[in-house]
């Protein structure tokens, strides 16, 4: 046998990788190659939850004509993982950042001029932490803070301080207990 010089297990391990290549191919899948069931992104007609980028295009009036990308990030066992963004037909854009399938992290909206109009903290898939919506001049328009998903109203500027530095820590159970 041509790789008998390896371990069962090896070959198996090669076998399997050489599949996911295959599969996988060398870019990203387009999102109409994927069917969702049970929450999770499937490559059609298989049993194994996609693992990989993915892309999606704006329909196109032109047959065979450039296509202009839609949204571009990527899945992790069949959930939405790291930073997924969002084209706008305008030239604005939108960047979501997803752990395990759920938002965690800040949110940001960009116009067609690429500035920010939008900034808003999620963690664990429902906002918490402060929303920041900029008017066109760049000055701030609106001040949010959500905690678990709830408008509440905004801290003092000492408390606010207090807050930033623990969420900078990392999300505990601290975070809900500062007086």
């Amino acid at each position: 046998m041509l790789l008998s010089f390896l371990s069962k297990r090896q070959r198996h391990g090669l076998v399997a990788l050489l599949l996911g290549l295959l599969l996988t191919g060398c870019g990203p899948t387009e999102f109409s190659d994927l069917e969702m069931r049970g929450g999770r992104a499937y490559l059609k007609n298989s049993a194994v939850p996609y693992t990989g980028p993915v892309v999606a295009f704006f329909p196109s009036d032109e047959e065979g004509g450039e296509r202009q990308i839609y949204m571009e990030g990527g899945f992790a066992n069949g959930l939405r993982d790291g930073t997924w963004t969002t084209y706008r037909t305008n030239g604005g854009k939108i960047e979501d950042k997803y752990v395990l399938g759920r938002r965690n992290g800040t949110i940001k909206r960009f116009d067609a001029r690429g500035k920010v109009r939008s900034e808003e903290s999620y963690f664990n898939g429902r906002r918490h932490g402060g929303a920041v919506y900029y008017n066109e001049d760049g000055g701030v328009a609106r001040n949010l803070y959500y905690q678990e998903g709830n408008l509440r109203a905004y801290p003092s500027p000492a408390r606010r301080t207090m807050i930033e530095d623990k969420m900078k820590e990392g999300p505990d159970s601290d975070l809900l207990d500062i007086k």
